[in-house]
């Protein structure tokens, strides 16, 4: 797994790096047309935002996300039924304090 992620690095390196090496040679060279440079323009964004894409596409379906969303249901059903528990005791409070009155 971790030499897929290790090319996938060095492919986006080399698609940003030869391009500009091109650029940096010696000897004139015609200069590349405005599709050219939009393309060279957009690359690193495409790049890093497909790099994020994947990224956050990967943990969402991680083991660990699974059981942190498990974690978060329960908790939530936990809430629920502490606050139907006070509610109880307010509304026995309520009615012991009409009693003594």
């Amino acid at each position: 797994m971790k030499r897929t992620f290790l090319e996938m690095i060095v492919g986006a390196f080399c698609a940003l790096a030869f391009p500009l090496t091109a650029l940096a040679a010696d000897e004139k060279a015609a200069q590349p047309g405005p599709v050219a440079n939009l393309v060279f323009g957009l690359l690193p964004f495409v790049v890093m935002g497909s790099l994020l894409w994947w990224y956050l596409r990967r943990s969402q379906q991680s083991p660990f996300m699974r059981r942190s969303l498990e974690y978060y249901e329960r908790s939530e059903q936990h809430m629920q039924k502490m606050e139907q528990i006070g509610e109880r005791i307010a509304a026995a409070l309520e009615k012991q304090d009409k009693d003594a009155a």
